[in-house]
């Protein structure tokens, strides 16, 4: 990974968030794990989910180069070796939330359907946000009080040399030919009664980047913290919303008790509940055609 964003990364009390220097590092972490991809093997891990030596490396990369003195890391591959009093305390200090490989079945049998999360965290409430979709050579990236969307041709080119523009506000009536994205654990598990095309996928990072870019209008699914640490800050900025079955809204201030936090439990860091994310205002219109079967 190169040195020069690495070591650009803001992190540390008094730093700001530098959107720049995030999606040079997205950039980096994408072409290494391109580039080992194909000598990385799978194993699965005890809640059955599928992991490589690439999210482990990633990773390892991002706690080394994000967090500053006196802050903290929680990482998809090793928050639970931590140990509970340091996740604790995660929660009330400044903390990185990351998952390195998002979509690890797709990125492993070689489908371009995955990405890579970043959140910032201070005191339980997510600040700013980046996430990257590699292979659609997509960067979204929380600035100031927006989000820069990085479009790059691919991923050789420099960041230079991609298209960028600000991303507006959800806007406009819902469309019976607009498309959703599904989680898997709602393709193996929900109904759905409209009309609407739909698109599968196992990356909760590429299924929102889309609704946040307008490419879909909903994302109908369930996930855990760090799926979607990233995406919060861009998704209140944007007017995206996201409200599970139960109607409990999913918002940045993680403690709000949307995500189970219980350190003793196996769901610790999921959503208590499946979920429905677009535009307040078409909340209704897809909660009301989504049905999800009792699980057992």
């Amino acid at each position: 990974m190169g040195n020069s964003a690495m070591n650009s990364a803001p992190g540390g009390h008094g730093r700001s968030w530098d959107a720049a220097a995030m999606a040079e590092i997205l950039l980096d972490c994408a072409r290494r794990a391109l580039a080992h991809r194909a000598a990385s093997s799978w194993t699965l891990k005890s809640d059955g989910s599928l992991v490589t030596e690439v999210d482990r490396d990633i990773e390892a990369l991002l706690s080394a180069a994000l967090p500053g003195p006196g802050e903290y890391f929680i990482g998809e591959e090793t928050i639970a070796q931590r140990g509970a009093d340091y996740a604790r305390e995660a929660l009330r200090g400044s903390c990185w939330v990351v998952d390195p490989i998002d979509g690890t079945s797709s990125f492993a049998h070689g489908f371009p359907l995955w990405g890579i999360s970043i959140g910032h965290m201070v005191g339980g409430v997510l600040r700013h946000g980046a996430v990257m979709v590699p292979e659609c050579g997509d960067i979204l990236v929380s600035e100031g009080e927006g989000v820069v969307h990085y479009r790059l041709a691919g991923l050789s080119a420099p960041l230079t040399a991609a298209t960028r523009r600000e991303l507006a506000p959800a806007a406009g009536a819902w469309q019976a030919g607009g498309v959703l994205m599904l989680g898997q654990r709602f393709c193996k598990s929900g109904q759905l009664r409209m009309p609407n095309p739909v698109v599968a996928s196992g990356s909760a990072v590429e299924a929102l980047a889309a609704v946040l870019t307008g490419q879909a209008q909903a994302y109908v699914g369930h996930m855990k913290l760090w799926d979607i640490a990233g995406l919060l800050p861009m998704m209140a900025r944007l007017g995206i919303v996201g409200r599970l079955a139960d109607g409990g809204q999913i918002s940045c201030e993680v403690t709000n008790g949307a995500f189970v936090l219980d350190m003793n439990s196996a769901a610790c860091w999921a959503l208590r509940d499946n979920c429905v994310i677009c535009a307040d205002a078409w909340q209704p219109v897809v909660s009301s055609a989504v049905t999800w079967r009792a699980e057992g």
